[in-house]
């Protein structure tokens, strides 16, 4: 029995034991999910190669929450694209390529957090890549999908929260559309487009959105105790 399965229900060692003899399922409530990992592909000769490769979550309510949540949105993306290419009666110049990839952040009992990258090359000027987050937490003894605002320790506006709390960060930074005075507030998808890790928060910004294509992806990454009392994991 592990120390961390222990202190979560914070009980006896012998009644832990007895407890978990009785009913074995409740070692999901209190236990890291355990962590599988799903291909999908969809293929058109001289037309397109598109993959997904994510992860599904076996555990806990939130768990079972994130591995619907994470497979559907793999899916979903991947049809649209397929969709897209399907469109033309003509054959692209060069194949579509997309890949679509979900890298776990954090995987605890209490929540979830995934950072899903596509990578895709549609037939433009250069291939394009964007970033967003799936985020999955029990939040009032249900297992849903979460915000900002469900981490907030005070009850405000979380897009000024964000953009007060993060600004400073990337004009320091340097990112352009801040640094020049362009940027002047996020908005609330920006807000939202974090994950969570054991360290703290991790926001993402798509290349293009807030400084120049040429920056690339931009982090702005908070640990946990610079976020103390305005932002909380223990939810």
């Amino acid at each position: 029995m592990s120390a961390r399965v222990r202190e979560s229900l914070d009980l006896p060692v012998d009644t832990m034991k007895a407890i978990l003899t009785l009913f074995p399922t409740l070692l999901f409530l209190v236990a890291p999910p355990e962590i599988s990992w799903v291909t999908s592909e969809l293929t058109r000769k001289d037309w397109y190669v598109m993959s997904a490769y994510y992860p599904q979550f076996r555990g806990n309510g939130v768990a079972r929450l994130a591995s619907q949540g994470v497979r559907e949105a793999a899916n979903t993306r991947l049809s649209s694209f397929q969709k897209n290419a399907s469109m033309s009666s003509s054959r692209p110049q060069r194949p579509w390529s997309v890949k679509w990839k979900g890298t776990v952040s954090a995987a605890t009992d209490r929540y979830v957090s995934v950072l899903a990258t596509c990578e895709y090359d549609t037939g433009g000027v250069r291939p394009n890549r964007d970033a967003i987050r799936l985020n999955y937490a029990i939040k009032a003894g249900v297992a849903r999908k979460i915000n900002l605002a469900d981490l907030m320790v005070v009850r405000a506006d979380p897009t000024g929260f964000a953009s007060d709390l993060l600004l400073p960060k990337l004009t320091v930074m340097g990112v352009s559309g801040v640094a020049s005075g362009t940027v002047t507030r996020l908005t609330t998808a920006q807000a939202d487009n974090f994950v969570m890790t054991p360290a703290g928060i991790a926001w993402i910004f798509n290349p293009g959105e807030i400084g120049s294509y040429e920056e690339g992806t931009i982090i702005a990454k908070f640990t946990w105790m610079e976020l103390e009392g305005r932002v909380t994991k223990d939810l």
